[in-house]
């Protein structure tokens, strides 16, 4: 689980996007995550991920990127149900 502090602005929620290489972004929400947390399920053991998050205003304008994370997920994860 990733976690973020919130916005100092008022927002309608965040997307969370993450890279395994530089030709490999992508945004992992679904949707708009209205909490300051995120778990992904679509990683893969013993991979590294890199994350960051980009808070969305009410009229769904996106802000520049967070900072980013680094993460290395074990090599026996199991994703949460």
């Amino acid at each position: 689980m990733i976690t973020w502090a919130p916005s100092q602005s008022e927002v309608a929620g965040y997307y969370v996007y993450r890279f395994s290489s530089p030709d490999d972004l992508a945004r992992v929400s679904s949707g708009i995550v209205s909490a300051t947390q995120y778990t992904d399920k679509t990683v893969e053991g013993g991979k590294t991920y890199t994350y960051y998050v980009k808070s969305v205003d009410l009229k769904g304008i996106e802000s520049p990127p967070s900072e980013k994370i680094t993460v290395k997920v074990p090599r026996r994860w199991f994703p949460p149900f």
